[in-house]
């Protein structure tokens, strides 16, 4: 499936969830009415057909169906608001420093490194599960900015560099295809619905408790909520195993589209089925994030009956027909012994026009990049100088390294960027942002996003009045010389995304969106017109590249804005973003033959289109001219 297929995917599978969810409550009310009626005709000598009434019926129906939609929106929303580190902390995950020295942890984020630049998403936090000795992973998060990958200790000590790729490639399967958002609203949903056994277990404690007789009726009943209120696992259990089964058989498949290498993920899961701990968690959680682990992570006889993942011997078959049944029997990886495998380099862009198909290759590939992408990001990540490895890494390193990529050799503004700089900081780090340009402008560093996009983890680390100030910082040094380059509004937009005030409006809910790029025509026509201003066509190749663009995406001709800022555009993509995938799909592609309408493609414009579409959630692969 593409890219937005398998958002389409998702989007119908959360409404599937809300279908199971309307089943469960109604179970619940016909169950915990069931449980009134007996207690009424017990406490009674009415006849058994007195003992059901509308009333009842209806007081119990709301009652019920506003605790389950209370609890489930309630921890929908929590999670929501935290993101993927939620997740994380309930399963006793620690942050890796992006700093860290520490070889696993080391060689955890490198992979991680290179597989979000291959996908072309920001590169996510990154946790391990230190207190579990089986081999496990999940990715967790409601949308690209908030995303997290974490791994259990077993996994990151105990499997090879090619077998660890293997299993973070299947998870950034599950992060990219949106995968994470339906895992989220899925643990809402199954919450809601065992909250009322919650109340049953507080009713009999309190009537167990009570020393009184009449305490007795009221743990019964009790007793009584529980059993219904546990019915919902069934259920629980029913949307997770429909959920989960064949989306693990997908990140599998996208896994080794990925990597190229079916012995990675398929020995990664011969692992599992050689440890003594399997995939197995301790922690209490488990259960609730089952269907978003890499393998099985609860046993017992009623999680095997609705089993969130294939059998493990199917999915290995699948990457290795020929495999010949014996488990492996991991042991600990030292550092001498896992030394990573050369990357095949691939051609990047480089500066200055480059192919027309080049940036259509790359918009098929969202979604699903291939091994020359993770090649080149290899490539990439070995090419850096030490000075800006070492700086995407560090806090105040990352800061100034920002600054330094919207620094130029104009003499005319070279003092007015220091001016600033200075004023927001200090001299010692104005002469440091001057050294990181000098090394930047010194490297084989031909896409500066990239250089961007590895800083994320670091910012995300910051105080938020330290990255109020950097976010200020680069807009006054964009605007220093009285515009806004392609360049400078890419990183902008970029940055502005993933630490400003965006980073707290989470995604709208499934009907709170445009199902047609018609809705939102003006916002289009400004986007459009940001991309033609970019080129170098002249003012009449401009003007009839406008009009096919917009009569393509079937919207008014009306005339491009004479004057756009940062913010007007920043709004208009916030606007595209709230598209169904279908429309989605079809501004991006016009996008791209905006772009391409010269037969040239400038690096600034596939930079501009890059960013736009992290803003719009829809992740472009780097743009590679050489295939494996």
């Amino acid at each position: 499936m593409t890219f937005f297929q398998w958002q389409k995917d998702a989007r119908r599978k959360t409404g599937r969830l809300l279908v199971f969810m309307a089943l469960a409550v109604f179970s619940l009310i016909a169950g915990s009415n069931l449980v009134y009626a007996f207690f009424r005709g017990y406490k009674s000598e009415l006849p058994w057909t007195t003992w059901f009434t509308l009333e009842t019926f209806f007081i119990f129906s709301c009652l019920i169906g506003s605790v389950v939609l209370s609890a489930s929106v309630t921890r929908t929303l929590t999670l929501r608001s935290k993101g993927g580190k939620a997740v994380a902390d309930s399963l006793g995950g620690k942050l890796v420093d992006p700093a860290t020295s520490h070889f696993h942890e080391r060689r955890l984020l490198n992979i991680v490194e290179e597989m979000a630049i291959a996908s072309g998403t920001p590169v996510p936090a990154v946790y391990v599960l230190h207190g579990e000795k089986g081999i496990n992973a999940f990715a967790a998060g409601f949308t690209l900015q908030d995303a997290v990958i974490g791994v259990t200790r077993g996994t990151m000590e105990q499997l090879t560099r090619d077998e660890l790729e293997g299993v973070i490639a299947h998870e950034f399967s599950h992060i990219v295809h949106g995968d994470m958002r339906l895992n989220i609203r899925l643990i809402g949903i199954i919450y809601g619905i065992t909250m009322l056994a919650e109340f049953g277990y507080i009713m009999m404690r309190a009537g167990g408790s009570s020393r009184s007789r009449d305490g007795t009726p009221l743990a019964i009943a009790g007793l009584g909520l529980m059993i219904i209120g546990y019915s919902g696992a069934f259920f629980g259990n029913l949307i997770k195993a429909s959920v989960s089964r064949t989306r693990e058989y997908l990140a599998d498949a996208s896994a080794l589209q990925y990597t190229r290498n079916n012995e990675g993920i398929a020995n990664a899961l011969s692992k599992i089925g050689g440890s003594a701990y399997s995939s197995l968690l301790q922690s209490a959680h488990a259960p609730d994030v089952s269907h978003m682990m890499f393998g099985k992570s609860v046993g017992g006889f009623f999680n095997a009956l609705f089993a969130t993942h294939p059998p493990l011997e199917d999915r290995i078959r699948k990457l290795m027909p020929d495999w010949n049944g014996k488990y492996i029997t991991p042991i600990l990886i030292e550092a001498d012994t896992d030394t990573p495998a050369a990357a095949n380099t691939t051609t990047s862009t480089g500066t200055g026009s480059i192919k027309a198909d080049t940036l259509t290759a790359s918009f098929n590939a969202m979604g699903t990049p291939n091994a020359s992408h993770l090649a080149y990001a290899s490539a990439l990540l070995s090419a850096l100088p030490m000075r800006l490895a070492g700086a995407v890494h560090q806090k105040d390193d990352s800061v100034m390294l920002l600054m330094a990529l919207m620094l130029d050799d104009n003499p005319d503004m070279i003092e007015k960027r220091a001016a600033i700089i200075r004023k927001q900081y200090d001299e010692a780090t104005l002469n440091q942002t001057i050294e990181l340009y000098h090394a930047i402008e010194s490297s084989t560093v031909t896409d500066p996003l990239v250089l961007v996009e590895l800083t994320l983890p670091t910012l995300r680390t910051l105080p938020r009045p330290q990255q109020k100030q950097l976010l200020q910082t680069l807009l006054e040094l964009a605007k220093a010389d009285g515009k806004t380059s392609p360049h400078e509004w890419a990183l902008l937009a970029i940055v502005q995304h993933h630490l400003g005030s965006t980073r707290h409006k989470k995604t709208q809910m499934p009907f709170d969106s445009y199902g047609d790029v018609r809705k939102i025509g003006a916002e289009a026509a400004q986007i459009i017109s940001a991309l033609i201003s970019m080129s170098g066509m002249d003012k009449d190749a401009k003007q009839t590249c406008y009009r096919e663009t917009m009569a393509s995406l079937a919207l008014k001709q009306q005339k491009p804005p004479a004057k756009m800022s940062y913010r007007d555009l920043s709004n208009a993509l916030e606007a595209a973003n709230r598209l169904k995938p279908d429309a989605k799909e079809k501004l991006l592609k016009a996008c791209c033959q905006c772009i391409e309408h010269d037969g040239q493609v400038e690096l600034a414009e596939a930079q501009t289109l890059r960013a736009m579409a992290v803003v719009m959630e829809c992740p472009i692969p780097p743009l590679v001219t050489s295939a494996l």
